[in-house]
């Protein structure tokens, strides 16, 4: 897959984060538990962030063991970009 510059900008990949926090699959969902802190880094103060709340929101809300797990060792960090 090649992206150009300008696709690069225009990803969105808040609703990306968002749509597979709520896939059937547990690893996906773990997976994106391990880094939505990095999802957070990489959006700047003018960005708005709803989405990836929304996608904090979902994974807290996850009825797997394996996912909460995961969400846990990073939520320091989630609650200080969360707050930004």
């Amino acid at each position: 897959m090649n992206f150009e510059d300008d696709d690069i900008e225009n990803f969105d990949f808040h609703s990306q984060y968002f749509t597979l926090a709520q896939e059937s699959d547990e690893n996906t969902r773990a997976l994106i538990a391990n880094c939505l802190h990095e999802a957070f880094n990489l959006s700047n103060d003018l960005q708005d962030t709803s989405l990836l709340r929304d996608t904090l929101h979902e994974l807290l809300l996850d009825e797997s063991k394996v996912v909460i797990l995961t969400l846990v060792p990073n939520l320091d960090r989630l609650i200080g970009c969360y707050c930004n």
